[in-house]
């Protein structure tokens, strides 16, 4: 029997896992996320512009792609995107 698929990843962590994930969990949280209720978004998870350290947005992409693809489709067709 040969060796079972598979792929070696090897990282270095200077903290322990949970400390990381928990700090990347509050990153996202406190930089992803669209905190405006007068903006229909409000609560959207986006991208963080890195260059510009800015949240983008529905009405500013800043040339970044569409952040839903749902969006695209014609207001007639409009629904759930996966139907049963």
């Amino acid at each position: 029997m040969g060796p079972k698929p598979g792929h070696d990843l090897e990282f270095f962590v200077t903290e322990p896992l949970e400390t990381l994930v928990k700090k990347r969990a509050s990153f996202l949280v406190s930089h992803h996320q669209h905190r405006d209720p007068a903006k229909w978004y409000n609560g959207l998870f986006s991208e963080w512009d890195m260059k510009t350290k800015v949240l983008r947005s529905p009405d500013d992409k800043d040339g970044m792609p569409r952040l839903c693809p749902e969006l695209r489709r014609p207001r007639a067709v409009q629904g759930p995107v996966y139907r049963r």
